[in-house]
């Protein structure tokens, strides 16, 4: 069935020019017809303007998904740099933390040896003071690389949420552009039906 110019152009939601932008001389004659004074849409002219409309719109819809999708993904590539990047500063302080640990122990073997030894008190005690000192100075480091170790640990929890929540977000993004793509498939058939029919 006809419809008049200006009310497909409302039905499609665009002005009359914009579908001029559709027509040419080697498709005016079917896409047209002029009873009196009025141009009408003739019923092939009307499935070839809604393909046209149809079509660019989801062309610059699927563009900025695209888009967003691309800006998504580099974000997501960015943050896993980073937790690579706190893991490989995690082992470090885990070794340091270790290297401490070893060298306490010596320290305390140390001590132990010359209290088996027996050496005069006087020289002992200086002994023994420099080693309370070193065992201090170690611990001192132990307990700033652990607390070091602490808030990295913390750092790596919030950015794994935060990885787990963008992952989420991805899946969402990505059934949403399947529904609308299968809404899509169900939109042509049916047009194309209605066109055989």
């Amino acid at each position: 069935m006809e419809k008049s110019y200006s009310d497909f152009a409302k039905e499609l939601g665009v002005s009359k020019q914009k579908l001029n932008y559709y027509v040419n001389d080697e498709n005016k004659e079917k896409i047209f017809i002029k009873k009196g004074n009025k141009n009408y849409v003739t019923e092939f002219g009307q499935e070839y303007l809604y393909k046209k409309t149809k079509d660019k719109n989801e062309k610059k819809e699927s563009e900025k998904k695209e888009k967003n999708f691309e800006v998504f993904f580099d974000s997501i590539k960015e943050k896993d740099k980073q937790i690579d990047k706190l893991h490989q500063l995690l082992d470090q302080q885990q070794r340091l933390s270790l290297q401490d640990k070893k060298l306490l122990e010596e320290y305390k073997t140390e001590l132990s040896n010359l209290k088996a030894l027996k050496m005069p008190e006087e020289e002992l005690n200086i002994g023994i003071e420099q080693l309370k000192k070193e065992l201090e100075k170690a611990n001192d480091e132990i307990d700033q690389n652990q607390a070091k170790l602490a808030e990295k640990d913390k750092q790596i929890v919030k950015d794994e949420k935060i990885n787990k929540e963008w992952s989420e977000s991805n899946k969402e993004l990505e059934k949403e552009n399947e529904s609308l793509k299968m809404e899509l498939q169900k939109v042509q058939s049916k047009k194309w039906f209605q066109f055989w029919k």
